[in-house]
């Protein structure tokens, strides 16, 4: 049986041969014409024709051919059909699946990214409440953060530290200590706590413990007594 192109709703060439292989499976039932509808499925998906106009052109394409089928093949040649249209489906049900789990994984990693954003608010909020002098710095020893706590204890606001080098803070006859302490950092090493001395804004000599975080660069400083020797 022919389709007359005048016949069929629009995407009226793509119907046709749609057309044409649903009747080629009707009269052969075998692996190589469900082949086709998988093949003219895809071919429907990478041209954008949605899953909806899809189904019109079978629709459209099975009534025709029941209008002409004898009553004794109606329900054989429906149950066939089904067949073929369920194949023609699947290249949409893969892209629509596809759609499904890059949604899912969206959802998913948006979840994750909300729940880091609050946990370092939470962090913010408790560095920025802290009593402690916390600090971060890049390998470099560029100053990135400097708490209220540093403030106190330095004399020094964010404002006037960041973007500066950290060696700013220490006393003149300890030079190279920041890049010592750096190369040991960088080989993923370092002491998880060390007394050194550093000079406030006021030019007051403190001394400090500090407490490294690594390979983060986040100190925690606070100030003690020394021994006298």
């Amino acid at each position: 049986m022919s389709i007359a192109p005048s016949a069929v709703p629009s995407h009226g060439e793509f119907a046709v041969r749609y057309a044409a292989a649903l009747n080629g499976h009707l009269a052969a039932d075998d692996d190589d014409a469900l082949a086709q509808a998988f093949l003219l499925g895809r071919e429907a998906v990478d041209n954008g024709l949605g899953v909806l106009d899809f189904a019109s052109i079978h629709q459209h394409a099975l009534q025709q051919i029941l209008s002409e089928s004898g009553p004794e093949v109606l329900t054989r040649t429906s149950e066939r059909a089904s067949a073929f249209f369920s194949e023609s489906l699947a290249p949409f049900e893969m892209v629509h699946r596809g759609f499904r789990e890059a949604n899912a994984k969206i959802v998913s990693l948006n979840s994750q990214l909300e729940q880091k954003v609050l946990e370092l608010r939470q962090l913010a909020a408790i560095v920025e409440a802290s009593d402690d002098a916390i600090t971060a710095s890049s390998l470099d020893g560029t100053i990135l953060s400097w708490n209220p706590g540093a403030e106190r204890l330095y004399g020094y606001t964010a404002d006037e530290v960041k973007g500066r080098p950290s060696a700013m803070l220490h006393p003149p006859d300890r030079p190279n200590e920041t890049s010592l302490l750096l190369d040991i950092v960088k080989q993923g090493k370092g002491p998880n706590r060390y007394e050194s001395e550093r000079i406030r804004k006021d030019g007051q000599r403190l001394y400090v413990f500090r407490k490294g975080e690594l390979p983060g660069q986040v100190y925690r400083a606070g100030t003690f007594a020394p021994v006298a020797g």
